[in-house]
């Protein structure tokens, strides 16, 4: 289906359609990847936890 198709649908319809979008703004910064060894102390945490409630 073409764009006018689909523009002229929508307005019989009583909708809008977002033909561009453009951002002007910054973005925020990415936020970093933890490190392989910050997922292990989370792990060993984590069975730390699970054997303690065990041990109960």
């Amino acid at each position: 289906m073409g764009v006018e198709i689909m523009q002229k649908l929508m307005t019989a319809l009583g909708l809008f359609m977002i033909s561009s979008v453009t951002w002007a703004g910054t973005a925020p910064p990415p936020q970093p990847i933890p490190e392989p060894a910050t997922w292990a102390l989370i792990g060993i945490g984590a069975v730390g936890m699970l054997l303690a409630r065990r041990r109960k």
